[in-house]
């Protein structure tokens, strides 16, 4: 469904993920991944809290 909506409505929140990501349970949180590194560099820095900040690292479900 969300391939389609993004289709009918070309809004960006709706578009897929081209990289690795995790979506934190207790918030719905959607934490995108880069793809340079290793996959568990990326959830080293996420965990330390480190992991570096770029327009599209986090992306809420329910928001507009």
């Amino acid at each position: 469904m969300t391939a389609k909506k993004f289709m009918e409505t070309l809004n960006p929140k709706y578009q897929l993920l081209t990289g690795p990501f995790m979506v934190e349970k207790a918030t719905g949180r959607v934490v995108s991944l880069g793809t340079a590194r290793s996959l568990e560099f990326y959830l080293e820095q996420y965990e330390n809290g480190t992991l570096e900040r770029s327009s599209d690292l986090y992306w809420y479900p329910d928001t507009e």
